[in-house]
């Protein structure tokens, strides 16, 4: 089981990437298994929460 704050850091990294205009498909391979599929959730979740953020300020 992941801990929630390392799901944050994920998010959020995910997050900084798409602000560093990095491509979706650039998500780290973190782990295997179980807790490294929910950290790459994780990233790709924020990474997607940002760019529809960029997306709708350009109208």
């Amino acid at each position: 089981m992941v801990p929630a704050y390392e799901l944050e850091r994920a998010r959020q990294t995910g997050r900084w990437m798409r602000d560093a205009h990095k491509d979706r498909n650039s998500v780290p391979l973190y782990a295997m298994g179980e807790d490294g599929l929910a950290l790459r959730k994780a990233w790709l979740a924020g990474y997607d929460e940002r760019d529809e953020q960029i997306r709708r300020k350009r109208g």
